[in-house]
């Protein structure tokens, strides 16, 4: 995959397909852009190359497709929602861009990290015009899931080619898959608290894909995404109550996670047969006290970006990528998420990131949750709910929205279309009497406004 990725025919195929489809049916524009973005590693894609070099890549290719197929769109209705989320990241991100090209210029650095911290807020904007009803949501949903089992699988494929090496040396970073699970570190929380389909072979796709998910997380060996799935079970479980005909009940939450680890364990011994997963997770944990690992790298981190903000016009930060001239010292930067908030945005900016967007996605979440008895709209409200959940516990220790966060930002988008919909039908019924709201069978009664914020 990562060959046929940098390969000098795939960003002109994926152009080519995707404008055309831009055009003639923007919405599958949209659902292509969003496969490949599940479907492969974004390192991969930030590899593959045009005629301007680094400075347009596979990833910056779906976001041209997303748009041109958003403006397309939204023909039909003539206009464009601007959230005022977007709106307020955009500010904070133009401050911060701002900073860093008066004292450094616009250097390489300097706009890598722009294009990766607009990926979500451009990733919102579209999900946000283009997410328009149940049908384009269980569209997404179906491709956001097939793309992620994709690379799944090729995390696991990855894996097993390296088998024959571990043998040789036991040496458990040889078969370590951290780049290639994707998606799977919320949708895997998501299902596993979620009621299963009906239909047998949505149970066998369901149940295959949380047992492939598991295996997949396993093999990351990647202690952040462990601890923070764990810490997001019971959150989104809560959260997912006022759907409780969709969520199953605590003894069925315990006894499907142990037949669910009970299966991943027997997957993974018949893949890896030679290798002790008891022994492996161990091991990572224990690695926490090694004096050279990624704990002093963190620490060193966490001194460096504290003294940044405190030396920095708090408010606002030194900058977005100002610590240019700190590469190669050993330091974990841009891995302490709400650190990197303070550090480069300052209180301003860690107030929008860290606070009005995750409590904006949740709230949005809960309201369709709560009035909503359609399983494709219940599903991908919990889904939105669970990423930011996850997202904002696994930022205390790796990562930020300031890094390349598409998925986040789809959810995000799409669930916020959906919550502002549900408000406007919400004013309609009111206005004609009052009267029981099902949300699943309620039209868009308002067409979009201009400007939200």
């Amino acid at each position: 995959m990562a060959e046929f990725v940098s390969s000098q025919i795939f960003l002109p195929v994926l152009l080519g397909v995707g404008l055309f489809l831009a055009l003639s049916r923007p919405y599958n524009a949209f659902l292509l852009g969003v496969f490949v973005l599940c479907a492969f590693y974004p390192g991969d894609l930030a590899q593959s190359r045009t005629f301007l070099g680094p400075y347009f890549n596979g990833l910056d290719a779906c976001v041209v497709i997303a748009i041109v197929a958003t403006m397309k769109d939204t023909q039909r209705l003539g206009s464009l929602i601007v959230p005022k989320v977007v709106v307020a990241v955009i500010a904070v991100l133009f401050i911060a861009t701002l900073q860093t090209v008066w004292k450094l210029g616009p250097t390489y650095y300097t706009i890598r990290a722009l294009r990766w911290a607009l990926t979500f807020p451009l990733w919102f904007f579209v999900a946000s015009n283009i997410v328009t009803d149940r049908a384009r949501v269980r569209s997404l949903l179906i491709i956001l899931l097939a793309g992620t089992i994709v690379v799944s699988l090729q995390g696991v494929s990855h894996s097993s080619s390296r088998f024959d090496q571990y043998i040789v040396s036991e040496n458990y970073a040889l078969i370590r898959n951290s780049r290639l699970t994707g998606a799977s570190v919320f949708i895997l929380p998501a299902l596993i608290v979620w009621s299963f389909p009906r239909q047998l072979w949505q149970k066998c796709v369901y149940l295959g894909s949380i047992i492939l998910f598991t295996i997949s997380i396993v093999l990351s060996q990647t202690r952040s995404m462990w601890f923070a799935i764990l810490v997001t079970l019971p959150v989104i479980w809560s959260l997912g109550l006022p759907l409780r005909s969709r969520m199953l009940g605590l003894p069925k939450l315990i006894f499907l996670t142990a037949f669910v680890v009970s299966l991943s364990f027997v997957g993974f011994r018949f893949l890896f047969p030679s290798v002790d997963l008891l022994d492996m997770v161990s091991y990572r944990i224990l690695e926490l006290g090694d004096s050279s690992g990624s704990i002093v790298s963190r620490t060193r981190a966490l001194d460096y970006e504290l003294q940044a903000w405190l030396n920095s016009p708090i408010i606002v930060g030194q900058g977005l990528s100002y610590f240019q001239g700190a590469f190669g010292l050993g330091m974990a930067l841009n891995h302490l998420g709400y650190l990197t908030y303070l550090a480069q945005l300052g209180i301003l900016g860690f107030v929008v990131y860290a606070v009005f967007v995750p409590f904006s996605v949740i709230r949005n979440s809960i309201q369709v949750l709560s009035n909503t008895s359609d399983w494709v709209l219940g599903f991908f409200a919990l889904l939105s709910a669970t990423c930011m959940v996850y997202l904002s516990v696994v930022f205390f220790m790796s990562g930020s929205l300031l890094s390349h966060a598409p998925i986040p930002g789809i959810l995000a988008g799409g669930i916020w279309a959906l919550s502002k919909q549900l408000s406007k039908a919400e004013h309609a019924v009111s206005d004609m009497g009052g009267g029981r709201l099902d949300f699943p069978g309620v039209p868009q009664l308002v067409p979009k406004v201009y400007l939200i914020i």
